[in-house]
């Protein structure tokens, strides 16, 4: 399995490579059942149990998510830079760097949106679906385009018509 992975708090017995897996595994199976509550109580535990392992980052990435999941919006930011400040894992690491992005951008802090987005690793070093959504959230409708067509608007946001063709604030009867 994975090697080094027996890393302990000081003062504790050593642990087997089986068990940190055993325990990380738990926790993912609650975790894909949404049991958020209980899964993120088994991140914790293995947490405090496993300080630093291969599997500690991906731990507090998980957490950054049930918190998302749950609306918790501003502690999921710390969780997912606490997953990132080892660096960005190849493998859940640009994801990591997105969902930060996205609750940034549900929060309204967009400079902070192009901030996150900036660190997304190059093409080839992250899934392209992936960096695909960050494009579009770069883009989306808080884009720097997107808030200068709005800005000539009184109200913010452009007017919608109705129907296609019609003119914006025009409905027809």
């Amino acid at each position: 399995a994975c090697a080094g992975m027996s890393s302990r708090k000081p003062g504790r017995p050593a642990v087997s490579a089986r068990e940190v897996e055993q325990a990380f595994d738990q926790a993912e199976r609650l975790f894909y059942a949404r049991q958020f509550d209980e899964a993120g109580a088994g991140y914790r535990s293995f947490l405090d149990r496993f300080t630093e392992n291969p599997l500690t980052r991906k731990a507090w990435f998980r957490l950054g998510e049930i918190a998302f999941n749950k609306g918790d919006l501003t502690p999921a930011v710390g969780l997912y830079e606490k997953s990132l400040a080892k660096g960005i894992s190849r493998e859940w690491g640009a994801r990591a760097l997105y969902k930060k992005a996205v609750v940034h951008n549900r929060l309204g802090e967009f400079r902070k949106v192009f901030r996150t987005l900036d660190q997304m690793p190059p093409p080839g070093q992250a899934p392209g679906d992936l960096l695909v959504r960050a494009g579009s959230l770069r883009a989306g409708p808080f884009g720097a385009r997107a808030r200068r067509r709005r800005s000539r608007w009184k109200g913010g946001a452009r007017p919608m018509a109705a129907h296609p063709g019609e003119a914006p604030g025009v409905m027809s009867v």
